[in-house]
């Protein structure tokens, strides 16, 4: 699982995806299932194979035994969709998410996103009604502007969650690979 992260992180979306489904397949009662089901998601998505991503988030929400794990999934499902263009399973994956989770964190996002769907369709009093409830739902003023400057900058594709900022990788290309080899190869004997 971990070595999928890594690997994702280094943007080798193909290779990740290999290690999540290793994990899929060795490990169908571990934990870290649902996790990297999502996380193959993301790898497709990056990969604009919107089919297989909402493929993988459906699996995802069937077995996540966990809230937040189903709730990362149905945003994940919504925003492939909506990559995808098909704007119609988005809204239902986003009101899916909303009905099944009322009071998850993430409700502003999804308000928020629901309304610039509205928006874009030209409903504005449904588009305005989610806009506040995304107001109303704990999302801070910063967190606003900056989907405002995504928005005034890349249009609805600006909205849609890109590649992380946060830390980068600690290991290099040529590390991953010697730990990859490690992984691999399993333990050592110490006879």
């Amino acid at each position: 699982f971990f070595l999928g992260r890594a690997l994702q992180e280094m943007n080798s979306y193909n290779e990740a995806i290999s290690e999540y489904k290793r994990v899929t397949t060795n490990y169908p009662t571990s934990r870290f299932l649902p996790r990297a089901l999502i996380n193959i998601g993301v790898c497709y998505a990056a990969l604009e194979h919107y089919d297989r991503a909402v493929e993988t988030y459906r699996r995802a929400i069937d077995v996540a035994a966990n809230r937040g794990d189903q709730i990362t999934a149905y945003l994940n499902l919504g925003d492939a969709y909506y990559r995808a263009g098909e704007l119609r399973e988005a809204e239902a994956a986003y009101l899916e998410s909303l009905e099944k989770f009322p009071r998850q964190r993430s409700a502003g996002t999804v308000n928020y996103r629901l309304g610039l769907l509205y928006f874009q369709d030209g409903d504005l009093p449904r588009a305005q009604a989610h806009f506040e409830a995304a107001r109303h739902a704990d999302v801070s003023l910063q967190a606003v502007r900056d989907w405002v400057l995504r928005f005034n900058k890349k249009g609805p594709d600006g909205l849609v969650d890109g590649k992380s900022t946060g830390t980068p990788p600690r290991l290099n290309e040529e590390q991953c690979a010697a730990l990859a080899r490690v992984v691999e190869e399993g333990p050592t004997s110490c006879l």
